[in-house]
């Protein structure tokens, strides 16, 4: 999977923990997974750049 792949799907696991339908501990999970696939997505797209 690609970067820019991972930095889509992290912001949108983001909406789905903000959009308040998950109970309190889904959406921390899903913040923090939104986090990680950020933070990877942008490493790997910044990688691919050098």
């Amino acid at each position: 999977m690609n970067g820019a792949a991972l930095v889509i799907l992290g912001i949108v696991l983001g909406v789905v923990a903000l959009n308040g339908t998950a109970t309190a501990e889904q959406s921390i999970v899903l913040a923090i997974l939104a986090a990680g696939l950020l933070l990877a997505g942008t490493l790997l797209r910044l990688r691919a750049t050098k």
